[in-house]
């Protein structure tokens, strides 16, 4: 009778054991075909942390990072790293969004560094709810462009961080030729603490060609972008702001000269770095005026020689503004 039993008992684990296993293929099969119906994606994250709370800081971060979330606008959610194939386990991840194609996935993370340092992407596979809640769609706000600043060419700037722990900006210029779009040399210029209007497209930007904000601002201040004819060649040329004014000195500009369609740096007025007061088309001078000290306006005269491409320095002045004693 035991002898029996046992038998029994050795059969109904051996049937149990069987079906375990045909349990168990059945669920790998399942997730095979599972993993097959996920959707492939490049998700964009913008850091995380081994806690929850560490994720919560890093998602406040991006709402008071205004440079951040108005040039890189996404939807910033926190999730288990356990839940997304393709991650490592173990992190609680704040995404911003999905990106498709690769190479544009590239631009958007190059762009976000610039605005806050650590964003990165991943190669995942989500299934249908996970990218409904992840995969937002992220963009990235336009470069501005200038249309109504010179009759000749149309004006794509963009301004970007060199870094998300420094003021130091990268400006990108590319003069567009209205007759024909033809995109002219871009233009790299590296610069200090730009006005946010002007990171935004605002209007804080002039045009001695078409009086556009063409005013004389305090302490020889024109805006951040100025076109003008700074050689006599009745051809546009620009200069762009690099650093802002203190309270005693101007604010330093580079100027570009258009030659043979291009846009060249002209070296001595970008050394010299002024605005100018007045430019004085027919005598075919610059003058420029700033405070030397709190005490003291200075005034220069500038003469340019077309046949020789020269620039010659007429006079310079002093107006004491105190009172000697």
């Amino acid at each position: 009778m035991k002898y029996k039993l046992c038998i029994i008992s050795i059969i109904i684990c051996l049937a149990s054991c069987t079906t375990k296993n045909k349990i168990k293929e059945h669920n790998v099969h399942s997730t095979t075909k599972s993993v097959s119906n996920l959707i492939k994606t490049n998700l964009v994250i913008i850091g995380g942390g081994k806690t929850i709370k560490d994720a919560e800081k890093l998602k406040e971060k991006y709402f008071t990072n205004q440079n951040f979330n108005s040039n890189i606008k996404g939807t910033p959610i926190i999730s288990l790293s356990d839940t997304i194939s393709g991650l490592n386990s173990g992190f609680y991840i704040v995404t911003i969004g999905c990106v498709s194609n690769e190479e544009n996935v590239k631009s958007v993370v190059k762009k976000a560094n610039s605005f806050y340092t650590g964003v990165y992407y991943r190669k995942v596979k989500l299934n249908s709810n996970q990218y409904k809640t992840l995969a937002s769609k992220i963009t990235i706000k336009p470069k501005c462009i200038y249309k109504n600043l010179s009759k000749g060419y149309n004006f794509e700037i963009d301004v970007t961080k060199e870094s998300s722990s420094t003021d130091s900006l990268i400006i990108e210029i590319t003069p567009i030729n209205k007759q024909n779009n033809e995109r002219l040399n871009t233009i790299y210029a590296h610069a200090f603490q730009y006005s946010s209007t002007f990171i935004n497209c605002g209007d804080y930007v002039g045009s001695y060609t078409t009086n556009v904000n063409a005013k004389f601002f305090d302490n020889a201040d024109n805006g951040d972008f100025v076109v003008a004819d700074f050689n006599f060649d009745s051809q546009d040329d620009f200069a762009i702001k690099i650093a802002p004014g203190g309270s005693v000195g101007a604010p330093k500009y580079n100027f570009y000269l258009q030659t043979n369609s291009q846009f060249i740096k002209d070296d001595f007025l970008s050394s010299i770095g002024i605005f100018p007061k007045e430019i004085n088309k027919h005598k075919k001078q610059l003058t420029i005026n700033y405070l030397h000290d709190r005490c003291t306006m200075l005034e220069k005269k500038y003469q340019y020689n077309s046949a020789k491409n020269t620039w010659n320095e007429l006079r310079e002045s002093k107006k004491l503004l105190c009172d000697e004693k």
